[in-house]
């Protein structure tokens, strides 16, 4: 229990700075939580949550080898955890696509965009407000690639939202 609460302090903590664009401080408070996390068993939630918070402060960094790593590694985990249909899965591959896209691999990016939000209209319904952001986000990406006519088409669905 003890490991737990520390666990999450580290974690909140993290976040908080992360917010706030302590960047340095974030760092050292989610990779203290990620040590910790391997004293957990290997496909513990928490380890994924561990990873997903480091690639996402690497993300804004720049540092994007480093977050492609953490993002692989969060999904595998989600992945055996709660198969491949969970909004957890669906949160990796959306942060993977959007990496891909910073990098201009809009190849790679646009059929996770296109899995993750089909399983996050499964679960949660096609006219969920959650769907709005990523419907923005994806009509980008296909706009970026000369997909005017989806990208149209995915602005109005979030439009209709």
């Amino acid at each position: 229990m003890t490991e737990e609460k520390s666990w999450q302090e580290l974690i909140d903590e993290g976040g908080k700075l992360f917010e706030q664009r302590r960047l340095a401080q974030a760092e050292l408070r989610f990779l203290d939580a990620m040590k910790l996390s391997e004293s957990f068993p290997q496909e513990d939630p928490r380890r994924a949550t561990s990873l997903n918070n480091l690639a996402a402060l690497y993300h804004s960094q720049g540092k994007y080898a480093f977050a492609e790593d953490h993002y692989k590694r969060a999904l595998a985990i989600n992945e055996k955890l709660f198969g491949n249909e969970s909004l957890e899965v669906a949160r990796n591959l959306y942060n993977l696509a959007v990496l891909y896209s910073a990098k201009s691999r809009f190849d790679e990016a646009e059929p996770l965009y296109a899995k993750s939000l089909t399983i996050k209209e499964k679960l949660l319904g096609a006219n969920h407000p959650d769907l709005l952001h990523h419907l923005k986000q994806h009509a980008e990406l296909l706009r970026r690639m000369g997909r005017e006519d989806d990208a149209t088409n995915m602005l109005a669905r979030s439009a209709a939202l």
